[in-house]
């Protein structure tokens, strides 16, 4: 055999073995979906359900480790930076991208799992908007949902969840945030399409109760 055709079968092999691998290959940065991981093939589903190279891009780095989980970072596509994340590195991975990435980046950096943990599923359309839950963090289960009126993502969680989720969440009366939850009058408060919902914890007692008019959720 000539040294072309070795070549050639050396690439056919090494390329065979990649697949067989549950890689999927890009070259822009020199590595592979799901590369260092030990289940590549769930990163290479995830890369595949959120649109391949045109939406994710191309992987930038190994999967590698992050707080509670692994996470492997990509750049080029439609979405300009993304993450495939997969929490205890085992189990299913899920893809981050658009506008939940840059919110979860823009407002966390580096400490953002320790905050909000890892994704339990991709973002899904949900009514009028884009909705993804996390998991894990110091908030506990929190949702970062992007309603079509503002295209600005928000994020939702704890006592404010729990109540805005027993509404019917985002397609219930109070529909998608349009604010983060801030300080106001000695709780928290945030601003939906429906309305706002308002909580605080009352001295001495774990105790909730709720009221609600047509515009207001109070949870006291």
């Amino acid at each position: 055999m000539n040294s072309a055709r070795r070549v050639t079968a050396v690439l056919i092999f090494a390329t065979s073995a990649i697949f067989m691998a549950g890689l999927t290959p890009s070259a822009a940065y020199g590595y592979y979906v799901g590369q260092a991981s030990y289940s590549p093939s769930e990163f290479a589903l995830a890369f595949q359900r959120g649109g391949g190279g045109a939406r994710i891009g191309n992987p930038i780095n190994e999967v590698h480790g992050w707080g509670n989980g692994c996470i492997q970072d990509f750049r080029g596509g439609l979405s300009a930076e993304a993450a495939i994340m997969q929490a205890n590195c085992r189990g299913p991975a899920y893809f981050v991208i658009y506008g939940q990435w840059r919110y979860i980046v823009s407002n966390w950096g580096g400490a953002a799992t320790g905050v909000i943990g890892y994704p339990m599923n991709d973002a899904y359309r949900h009514g009028s908007g884009w909705y993804q839950d996390f998991l894990g963090g110091s908030w506990g289960r929190t949702v970062i949902a992007r309603a079509d009126s503002t295209r600005a993502e928000k994020s939702v969680r704890g006592n404010i969840l729990s109540y805005w989720l027993s509404k019917g969440g985002a397609i219930g009366s109070f529909r998608y945030p349009l604010t983060d939850s801030y300080p106001w009058n000695g709780g928290h408060r945030q601003e939906f399409e429906g309305g706002s919902i308002f909580w605080s914890t009352s001295t001495g007692s774990d105790r909730k109760s709720t009221r609600l008019n047509s515009s207001h959720g109070y949870i006291s």
